[in-house]
């Protein structure tokens, strides 16, 4: 990143680990970055605690497009059949 002249702002980065215990992850500048308990990807939530946040918000958004269909699918003046 710094040949590209790009910065990191270590105020603002969080970062998730596997690694248990503490708020803070080290790295080899003994830079101190704060562990994000939730982490926001493009594929989902992924969470310090499990898959159960992504779980929860996918199941969320299915509901969601569940009741955005029904009143399509059960409305009898939609219906050519």
């Amino acid at each position: 990143m710094a040949a590209c002249r790009l910065k990191l702002n270590t105020k603002k980065t969080e970062v998730t680990s596997s690694i248990e215990g503490g708020d803070a992850v080290f790295d080899a500048n003994i830079a101190v970055f704060m562990q994000a308990k939730v982490f926001l990807h493009m594929v989902g939530y992924l969470s310090a605690e499990g898959v159960d946040a992504a779980v929860r918000g996918r199941i969320k958004c299915a509901w969601l497009k569940w009741k955005e269909s029904t009143g399509i699918l059960c409305n009898r003046r939609c219906s050519t059949v």
